[in-house]
């Protein structure tokens, strides 16, 4: 064994390097710490029993580096090595897999090592070496059936299109304790890497994470606090993981306008919002809400009508001291023509004190709507955080149940469902107008009650308000604007129910 054979085989980060340069036509591989971190800790694959969990966001060589070279490097090291390589589609494990195969057949491999691949085994995701080892590519439905590894890689084990849904996360999850970990052929030295970004509190990284027999590799794209890796890297709070890759603009592209979250798909849960775990029952109740406290109203808009669009999502609420009263909500798939007139009737109805409405999609136009009906509105400026940040900002005001929803209302199962699957379900615009009306709060602003709105209510057995009391009621019946017990109108007019 020549030199340059014994570092390639012993020093991973050398054979990743020689890789890089091979099929980048060479170029060279940058010397950002970052890498040789995490080449350190995958050459530890090597061990009997290795369990790693590779947690880092897009576009930094993740796949590369734990799938395709660290297969290659293991049959260059042992050429009866026996891989399986799991991910969440067909056309990912066929890429994949045709990478690693490219290696093996590329000059310097062959110069370097005498791992060779058979002739009677040479599909590009089933393809065999001289010695009885190979690699197996398959998506996680695929057919593992009768297939026996001695190391297993599963590779984004979710489509990020699947970031909320908690059916798939679970199928994953179940898939990969049964059926993939059954394929390791000696359960105790078998190894296995789980490499991904993350997209779930509860997604394959969380699960095993969560039994605490697994190495953790995790990466945030932008640090968090300072931080030391081992001897081999010292990490100063801010800095980004590819320096020289991202620009400020694209950084606030990121930040700003991906889908699922930037604080999940790129931070990796180490940023702000780790904490964020919102339920149903964080949020208060109410029947009657107080009728003269001032109403605002805050609008997140929607772009454009049509069932893959964003919703309009529009607000009353009434702030009492550390309370926050939902008295009533409207949201729609629809056209700016549309909401401007409910936004004009909510806000006559309702006296509002301050209407709300944030500068995208079609808020200009429903603030000059408004303005030429001699209406004020507040244009909010895009906020430049992530969606998760800005929620995380009153997470405390959230779980200690001082937003209150009216019991009964039609709309508070959806706007419950998306607070509990925030940032991964498919929507996310009633969050956006709830953290929209709760910034504006907190500066304190000062809102003139409105002329008394309620009619007296005589008094009702049912109910026992009397005209005296004047209070704004809100029941299962009369919220929903019907029933002889109501003599107030909703604030926003009544909509056909529309589902996600």
């Amino acid at each position: 064994m020549n030199d340059r054979t014994e570092l390639l085989l012993g020093d991973f980060e050398s054979f990743v390097r020689m890789a890089f340069r091979d099929e980048n036509d060479g170029e060279e591989l940058g010397n950002e710490p970052y890498l040789t971190y995490v080449c350190s800790w995958l050459a530890e694959a090597t061990n009997d029993g290795a369990r790693f969990v590779l947690n880092m966001p897009p576009r930094h060589l993740k796949t590369f580096l734990g799938s395709v070279c660290l297969s290659a490097w293991l049959l260059a090291r042992n050429p009866a090595e026996k891989i399986i390589i799991v991910t969440y589609g067909e056309q990912l494990a066929r890429d994949i897999a045709y990478r690693v195969r490219k290696i093996l057949q590329s000059s310097w491999y062959k110069k370097f090592f005498p791992t060779r691949l058979a002739d009677d085994r040479t599909r590009v995701d089933d393809f065999a070496t001289t010695a009885g080892g190979g690699v197996y590519a398959v998506s996680v439905e695929g057919s593992i059936i009768g297939r026996g590894a001695t190391i297993i890689i599963f590779d984004d084990p979710l489509n990020m299109d699947d970031a909320g849904n908690l059916e798939q996360i679970e199928n994953v999850n179940q898939r990969f304790h049964t059926a993939i970990m059954s394929r390791l052929n000696n359960p105790r030295t078998g190894r296995v890497v789980i490499i991904a970004h993350r997209l779930h509190q509860s997604d394959l990284s969380g699960n095993v994470l969560a039994s605490g027999c697994w190495q953790h590799i995790v990466l945030p794209f932008i640090a968090p606090r300072d931080q030391n890796y081992g001897r081999i890297w010292h990490r100063k709070k801010g800095e980004l993981l590819r320096p020289d890759a991202f620009s400020e603009v694209e950084i606030n592209r990121i930040k700003t306008a991906i889908n699922p979250d930037y604080e999940a798909l790129y931070q990796q849960f180490l940023g702000e919002s780790h904490s964020i775990r919102i339920s149903r029952d964080q949020f208060g109740n109410f029947t009657i809400a107080p009728f003269d406290a001032p109403i605002i109203i805050s609008v997140d808009p929607g772009h454009r009508p049509g069932p893959e669009h964003s919703f309009t999502v529009m607000q009353a609420w009434a702030p009492v001291g550390n309370e926050f009263f939902l008295l009533d909500q409207w949201r729609a798939q629809t056209d700016a023509g549309e909401a401007s007139g409910v936004l004009y009737k909510a806000t006559v109805n309702c006296q509002a004190a301050a209407v709300l409405i944030e500068w995208s999609g079609y808020g200009q136009t429903l603030a000059h709507d408004l303005q030429r009906r001699s209406r004020k509105a507040i244009l909010i400026p895009t906020d430049r955080r992530s969606k998760t940040a800005r929620l995380l900002h009153h997470i405390d005001v959230i779980q200690s149940g001082q937003i209150r929803l009216p019991q009964g209302a039609h709309w508070r199962e959806a706007y419950e469902h998306e607070f509990e699957q925030f940032p991964h379900g498919a929507f996310d615009d009633q969050v956006d107008a709830t953290t929209q009306f709760l910034d504006f709060m907190q500066k304190r602003p000062p809102l003139k009650k409105p002329p008394q709105r309620c009619i007296g209510i005589k008094r009702n057995s049912r109910f026992g308000i009397s005209a005296d009391e004047s209070a704004r009621l809100f029941t299962s019946r009369a919220y929903m604007g019907g029933g002889s017990n109501s003599q107030m109108r909703r604030i926003f007019p009544e909509q056909p129910e529309q589902h996600d």
